[in-house]
């Protein structure tokens, strides 16, 4: 890989990436903030790669460019992966299904997140319902119900994160995507719980996920009460 190719392709991605596309990556990363606020005032993508760099993150070498474009095809961000396509013919990194890639979070705007049905927004199902639209009508779904994880929320207190990371196997970029995408509380729970669905499509049932609360010292009895409604 020669450097000038390599300084080439970090030019054109610099030009490519959105400010909201720069700050998901550097809160996947665990970028700090004081980074992050510099990655929203000004030139986000060049400020931003400088910082991967000063990290070791992404530099000169094969398989960090390969582990970077894999995290971007984690994000939804296949778009940013072509440029490097462009200069590196021999990447490895291979784009998720559908249903296993995190929320992109341009489809639910914060300032949507307000109208609520039944105590979940409308924006949240919206776009969590995507992912029961390629399923062919002559295939029934075992996963857990829309209507059992909206009543599921209703129980789920400020112990949703550690649910998240411990439980449902998400991780600390999953959160934050949650935490940016929704302001209220109840959605990002809502939320969290689709998102572990779409992630174990086909496994996610209410029996699997009622075992895991169950495990947990920190669910109310009323949660799993909840839950049992479903089996």
């Amino acid at each position: 890989m020669s450097s000038q190719k390599f300084r080439l392709t970090l030019l054109r991605f610099s030009q490519e990436v959105s400010a909201r596309d720069a700050i998901k990556i550097a809160k996947m990363y665990g970028l700090d903030g004081s980074t992050q606020d510099r990655i929203s005032r000004s030139d986000p993508g060049l400020t931003l790669l400088t910082a991967l760099e000063q990290r070791r993150i992404l530099y000169e070498d094969e398989k960090a460019v390969n582990k970077f474009c894999q995290d971007l095809y984690d994000l939804g961000l296949d778009h940013l992966v072509e440029q490097f396509k462009k200069f590196f013919s021999n990447l490895t990194a291979k784009p998720l299904p559908r249903q296993s890639r995190l929320p992109a979070a341009q489809s639910v705007g914060r300032s949507d997140a307000g109208n609520v049905v039944s105590g979940t927004s409308d924006q949240v199902r919206a776009h969590h319902q995507s992912a029961r639209e390629d399923v062919p009508e002559n295939v029934v779904s075992t996963d857990v119900s829309d209507r059992a994880l909206s009543e599921l929320s209703n129980y789920i207190g400020d112990e949703w994160q550690q649910i998240a990371i411990e439980s449902l196997s998400l991780k600390s970029y999953n959160i934050a995507e949650l935490n940016e995408d929704y302001k209220k509380f109840r959605d990002k729970v809502y939320a969290m719980f689709v998102m572990w669905r779409k992630k174990n499509a086909g496994t996610a049932t209410t029996a699997v996920l009622l075992e895991k609360l169950q495990a947990r010292s920190d669910v109310e009895m009323e949660a799993l009460d909840a839950l049992r409604k479903y089996l």
